[in-house]
């Protein structure tokens, strides 16, 4: 209430975690998370089947734990303590959960949710009195909140506002006050080697199919010394054998690299779904990147490098010598 009644503050959502459904967590939270809260940029939570929570013990589940449980508007569940399921949890079978919504997909963590209100997830946890349900009963201590996601009005605030929060200077407030982004980029910091040891690996692979190319076609020159010789007799310079030689390196390394990303992006887009399920993002095959013409042009180069020792070696051709009939 705090943080929502500050100035500062456009919207303050609060979060009361604790419990799960098969692995999926329920949040406790307010009708705000779906009227007023933007998940992206002018991107609101959308109801796709059924309607937001009104009650206690009503709940809005995520399309994936939809699809996953089966659950659908009208069905009930109960949930268990903790934040993964296992054998022996204690479950809550006296308090039943009806869904009442499902969220339309997002591509966000909230896909795997089940959102209650708060009050639902405070009176199962009230252990004090086995017969009591009214929340307005409880003990101060046991209505606490998880977390509250911020919305300021000008992110000029920001700063301020988290130092007094860390510093317990925020109405005795004992919390922690964190952007996700600059803790996302702290884990990036930690895992970029990862990062940087695949991208060395990219670089060793093209690196292999380079010099297979120059292997390929340094080894195919003694086998068409003859047919270069015939070339040669009937007119070819040898700058045009030359030229034969590295457009045959240029046209298998281009070729290579356009079939590598066109496979990519087919393979991509017929197991978009099957990469949304697993990783929770969105991922499109029909989408190309400035940085795929960097690889043509990258490869295509390097094919012309690779292929100018074997065009060299043609080049220096004895026609008379391989124009011998072949014993």
């Amino acid at each position: 209430e705090l943080l929502k009644n500050d100035k500062r503050v456009k919207l303050a959502i609060p979060y009361v975690l604790g419990d799960n459904f098969k692995d999926f967590r329920l949040i406790g939270t307010v009708p705000e998370i779906f009227t007023e809260f933007e998940y992206k940029k002018g991107i609101r939570f959308r109801i796709d089947q059924g309607k937001i929570f009104e009650n206690d013990f009503e709940a809005v589940i995520g399309s994936e734990t939809s699809q996953r449980t089966g659950l659908k508007p009208g069905d009930t569940f109960t949930g268990s303590h903790g934040v993964d399921s296992y054998e022996g949890a204690e479950a809550h079978d006296e308090f039943k959960f009806k869904v009442t919504g499902i969220l339309e997909k997002t591509f966000t963590p909230a896909d795997r949710v089940i959102f209650v209100t708060m009050n639902s997830v405070w009176k199962i946890h009230d252990h004090e009195d086995d017969n009591q349900n009214d929340s307005a009963a409880l003990t101060k201590n046991e209505n606490t909140i998880t977390s509250v996601l911020l919305k300021l009005k000008n992110p000029v605030y920001f700063d301020l506002l988290r130092r007094q929060i860390n510093d317990n200077k925020y109405g005795g407030i004992n919390a922690q006050a964190v952007m996700p982004v600059f803790e996302i980029k702290q884990l990036f910091d930690i895992i970029g080697n990862i990062n940087s040891i695949l991208i060395v690996i990219a670089y060793l692979v093209i690196f292999v199919a380079a010099i297979s190319i120059l292997v390929s076609l340094y080894n195919s020159m003694n086998e068409r010394k003859r047919d270069i010789a015939i070339m040669r007799s009937l007119g070819a310079t040898k700058f045009t054998i030359l030229k034969i030689i590295v457009l045959e390196g240029a046209l298998l390394s281009f070729t290579g690299s356009a079939a590598g990303i066109l496979l990519g992006h087919i393979a991509v887009y017929f197991m978009k779904n099957k990469i949304s399920d697993l990783a929770g993002i969105q991922i499109s095959g029909t989408t190309f990147s400035i940085f795929e013409l960097y690889i043509l042009a990258g490869t295509l180069l390097l094919g012309i490098l690779v292929s100018t020792i074997p065009a060299l070696k043609a080049y220096k051709t004895d026609v008379a010598k391989n124009l011998n009939p072949v014993s």
